[in-house]
C-alpha cells in the first residue's frame, strides 16, 4: 500500500513539473504525456491508472483510488490548515500546491524572501503551539520539522527558495 502510494506521489510530481509545459498545448502533446505516465505507474503499482492533466490540476485515479493535485502561482496560507499548525507569514508565497488523496491532505507552499531567522523563529512557534520539533540548520540554508499526533509540517529552506508543506 505504502509503495503503491510512493509511486503515485513520485508520477504525480513528475505530473505537475509537466503540466506547466503542456497547458499551452494541451492537445496531443498532452495525451501522450498522460499515457506516458500511466504506462510508469502502472508498471510501478500493478494497477489499471488513469491520468487527467487539465487546468492546473492533476487527476490520478487507480483501482479503488483517486488523487488530486492542483498546482497555481502565487496564493496564501490555506485556510484548510490545522488551527494546531501557526501560519508561516515570513516572505512571499509564490506558488501553493494541494493534494487529495484517500490517506490525507497535503498543502505547500512555496516561499521567497525567508532567511535561516526566521527559521528559527518558526521552529520556537510550533514548539509553543505543542509541535515536537527537529531542526537542521547548516549556514544559511535548514529543515525544521514537526508533528503532533497524526500532523506533519515540513519547513526547508535552500538558497532562496523556502518550501512548507504540511500534512
Amino acid at each position: 500500500m505504502k509503495k503503491n502510494m510512493l509511486s503515485l506521489l513520485l508520477v504525480a510530481a513528475f505530473a505537475m513539473i509537466l503540466t506547466g509545459s503542456l497547458v499551452s498545448c494541451k492537445s496531443a502533446t498532452e495525451k501522450a504525456g498522460e499515457e506516458a505516465m500511466e504506462s510508469a505507474l502502472e508498471a510501478a503499482s500493478g494497477e489499471k491508472t488513469d491520468i487527467d492533466i487539465s487546468n492546473g490540476e492533476v487527476t490520478i485515479e487507480t483501482e479503488g483510488k483517486t488523487v488530486k493535485i492542483k498546482d497555481q502561482k502565487g496564493g496564501k496560507w490555506f485556510a484548510e490548515i490545522s488551527g494546531d499548525v501557526p501560519e508561516f507569514d515570513y516572505g512571499t508565497i509564490g506558488q501553493t500546491r494541494t493534494s487529495t488523496a484517500p490517506e490525507g491532505d497535503t498543502w505547500t507552499m512555496v516561499f521567497s524572501g525567508v532567511n535561516i531567522q526566521d527559521m528559527e523563529k518558526n521552529e520556537g512557534i510550533l514548539k509553543k503551539k505543542g509541535l515536537k520539533t527537529m531542526k537542521v540548520m547548516m549556514g544559511d540554508n535548514g529543515s525544521v520539522t514537526a508533528e503532533k499526533v497524526k500532523l506533519n509540517v515540513n519547513v526547508s529552506k535552500s538558497d532562496e527558495t523556502c518550501i512548507v508543506t504540511v500534512f
